[in-house]
């Protein structure tokens, strides 16, 4: 098969590929994005509660939550490198 000196068979040369036009259902060479809404504008109430500093109970409840996000990433990492000395172990290293 003679090549272009490219590496590409001269047959493919000038080969321009039928690529479809991308939707929002169809996939082309990119497939758009569907529209989504803008979200709603913050009003000044709000702004405001979120500048206040946190309550005594919001406080505690993301304390709550990051020391069960720690536990669950700690608990994590231990499966993690379970799996790798297991694989290790058995040679698959």
């Amino acid at each position: 098969m003679a090549t272009t000196g490219k590496g590409l068979p001269r047959s493919l040369k000038n080969f321009e590929p039928e690529v479809p036009a991308a939707t929002t259902s169809v996939a082309g060479v990119v497939k758009k994005a569907a529209n989504v809404a803008a979200p709603s504008a913050i009003t000044a109430a709000a702004a405001t509660q979120a500048a206040a500093a946190p309550t005594k109970a919001e406080f505690d409840a993301f304390v709550a939550e990051y020391n069960k996000l720690r536990t669950d990433l700690t608990n994590l990492r231990t499966t993690v490198a379970g799996i790798l000395t297991a694989n290790k172990n058995a040679g698959q290293m």
